[in-house]
């Protein structure tokens, strides 16, 4: 609710409420009006002039960075009772990752994995090719079924993550393994 009034009004709750020290409102909109005066160059006849300047240029200036998940039912329900968060807001969505950028990701999280040495190309390649196909199915998706599936950056990240740690867990286990077949066929 809060976030919503910023937006749609400018206006911050009880802003203008007697302060800790013991300056009255009149003091403080005294402070005010000559504080506007000197900014704007021009005098201000009422105390509702002088905070309506303030509000206007607050909304003007203001800037606030909401960040959100398009995917679920939370971001439909929060347009449907915040709608101020369309109507008076900026969307910027993120453009998907060129496949360089994909690749130098990959290379980087692979880096980390020395077992991968002789693979390691083979392997960039195959994730950047997955996102790429991922991105193209999405987009038929979205013209065929007129539905959206969301492939983000972060849907990249996680795949790289959940590769290293799966391909640490299984090469462990095969090492484990082989040291294992290799003593009992020595005894």
């Amino acid at each position: 609710m809060c976030i919503r009034d910023r937006i749609t009004t400018g206006e911050i709750p009880s802003l203008y409420v007697k302060a800790d020290r013991n300056d009255t409102k009149e003091d403080y909109m005294y402070k005010l009006r000559e504080t506007m005066q000197s900014r704007y160059k021009r005098s201000f006849s009422t105390d509702e002039e002088v905070l309506e300047t303030l509000k206007e240029n607050t909304k003007e200036r203001l800037h606030i960075a909401f960040c959100m998940n398009p995917l679920g039912h939370n971001f439909r329900r929060c347009l449907r009772t915040f709608p101020s968060l369309l109507n008076s807001a900026t969307t910027i969505y993120f453009m998907p990752w060129p496949e360089e950028a994909l690749r130098s990701v990959a290379i980087q999280f692979m880096s980390e994995v020395p077992e991968l040495d002789s693979e390691r190309n083979s392997v960039v390649a195959l994730f950047v090719e997955m996102q790429e196909e991922v991105r193209a199915l999405a987009e038929k998706y979205r013209n065929n079924e007129c539905g959206y599936y969301y492939v983000t950056p972060t849907s990249y990240l996680e795949l790289l993550k959940v590769f290293k740690n799966l391909f640490g867990e299984a090469y462990s286990s095969i090492t484990t393994g082989i040291q294992a077949v290799s003593y009992t066929h020595l005894t």
